[in-house]
């Protein structure tokens, strides 16, 4: 096992990356894989970037924690709000048409 308790990875839904979760423990646990160089499953997992999770879901088949990382979860919401500014902006032209 990778981790002593708490699984500290996880794998984006949406980029398909997988990161490690800032959360307790974790400086620690970095300190103790780099102290263990003979171990590449350690060296492999602590290389990966520290990314924080905003968006839990599930686990897959195999017990992998999921969810959406910042950087998906950023692009998403600011392409939300393009769109629905883009809406707004063409009902707003809409209406200065039509009362004109």
């Amino acid at each position: 096992m990778t981790f002593p308790s708490t699984n500290m990875a996880y794998r984006c839904t949406v980029s398909n990356q997988t990161y490690l979760k800032p959360c307790a423990g974790l400086k620690d646990w970095l300190e103790m894989a780099a102290k263990r160089t003979g171990d590449p499953l350690l060296a492999a997992v602590s290389s990966m970037p520290i990314v924080k999770c905003k968006q839990n879901a599930g686990t897959d088949a195999i017990g992998v924690p999921l969810g959406v990382c910042d950087r998906c979860y950023s692009r998403a919401r600011h392409r939300r709000r393009g769109k629905a500014g883009d809406a707004a902006q063409g009902a707003e032209l809409a209406a200065r048409h039509f009362t004109s």
